[in-house]
């Protein structure tokens, strides 16, 4: 959480909320996941 707020406050003059880039961060990180995983655990 702490990076994600150091990134938000860098990136942009204007202040993003921290919700929404951990929710962007949290997403991909899911998708990744997703993706790599190898489908026997149906």
């Amino acid at each position: 959480m702490i990076i994600v707020d150091m990134i938000a406050r860098t990136v942009t003059a204007a202040e993003i909320p921290i919700g929404i880039l951990t929710a962007l961060v949290g997403a991909l990180f899911f998708a990744i996941l997703f993706k790599t995983a190898k489908g026997d655990w149906q």
